[in-house]
């Protein structure tokens, strides 16, 4: 009897077309990097692209490290999305450190590296 007039718009804008962006600090004191991503963009992503603008290859001893909401300092996890690991951050700023130390220096084939 009755018919809804009214119809819900779709949305208009589409998943792909949403970016968010942070900042990433170096070790060096060196002028930060901006990165851009989406929202299931991984971790692993953020990671080689910072490595990749840093020419690093020996990678896997870094990481990329953030303040949660709750001021407990988290390593970025690669294999979860970014979003959700920084959502609710304002300008969110993650920061390029050493996360493991090999047990010897000599097995680093970079010198920027050590």
């Amino acid at each position: 009897m009755f018919k809804n007039k009214f119809r819900l718009k779709k949305r208009t804008r589409a998943f792909e077309d949403i970016h968010y962006s942070c900042s990433v600090q170096f070790l060096d004191d060196s002028p930060p990097l901006s990165v851009t991503y989406q929202k299931d963009t991984k971790g692993q992503y953020l990671i080689d692209y910072v490595c990749q603008s840093l020419d690093l290859i020996e990678r896997d001893y870094f990481g990329l490290r953030f303040v949660n909401q709750d001021k407990h300092r988290c390593w970025l996890d690669p294999a979860k999305p970014v979003h959700g690991q920084i959502k609710g951050i304002q300008s969110p700023v993650l920061c390029f450190r050493v996360k493991y130390y090999p047990s010897d220096s000599s097995k680093l084939k970079e010198e920027i590296t050590r």
